[in-house]
């Protein structure tokens, strides 16, 4: 993550992390601490050098003005990737997004690694509950202790994985946006009632 400087690259290595020295720490928002890789800088023959973005899908492709095609680019297709991102978390998969953008800066600016890339896609994984976690919330209902789920998960992949651990039947969701928003006293009623806080940092 941000809070810790990535990893050195091996010798011979033809990729690159960026180093936390090309940031201005001040402008990063908080889903940027979602940032799985910060920008891994490889080195394509016929590209030069490239970065290369993962993380949470709907903030890769709020970064993105295209999508890549097997024949070239278009213009992105924002509504149809938000409609398979939901799609897929809905499942309880865990989804990440992926772009690119060619880049010979010898040093990143934070406007240039979070605009005008080229999304690449989606990819989603399957982490489903562990049977002794059901039993465990299965126990704590029965003793009158109400379970809650905080997660930094999409909220559709989190709703589906509280369904699967039997939390409720129908979970009711709140995401960390949604929460910013709040009043105090909102928050507080928001705390009874939500099963589900997601997407939150």
């Amino acid at each position: 993550g941000p809070s810790q400087g990535p990893p050195a690259p091996k010798q011979n290595s033809t990729t690159m992390l960026l180093s936390e020295q090309y940031w201005d720490k001040a402008t990063i928002d908080r889903w940027m601490k979602e940032l799985s890789n910060w920008g891994r800088r490889g080195k394509d023959d016929q590209l030069g050098a490239v970065i290369l973005i993962t993380a949470a899908p709907e903030h890769v492709l709020a970064m993105c003005s295209a999508q890549a095609m097997h024949d070239g680019e278009i213009t992105i297709d924002a509504p149809y990737w938000a409609g398979q991102i939901a799609a897929t978390a809905a499942q309880g998969e865990r989804v990440l997004g992926f772009a690119c953008k060619p880049s010979n800066a010898s040093a990143l600016s934070f406007a240039e690694v979070t605009s005008g890339l080229v999304f690449l896609g989606v990819a989603g994984f399957i982490d489903p509950p562990r049977e002794e976690a059901r039993t465990a919330i299965a126990q704590c209902k029965a003793a009158g202790i109400d379970v809650k789920i905080i997660t930094g998960d999409h909220a559709a992949t989190a709703s589906a994985i509280a369904r699967q651990l039997g939390l409720a039947v129908a979970p009711q969701v709140a995401t960390g946006a949604e929460l910013d928003l709040m009043s105090d006293a909102d928050l507080a009623l928001s705390a009874q009632r939500t099963h589900v806080f997601a997407r939150t940092s």
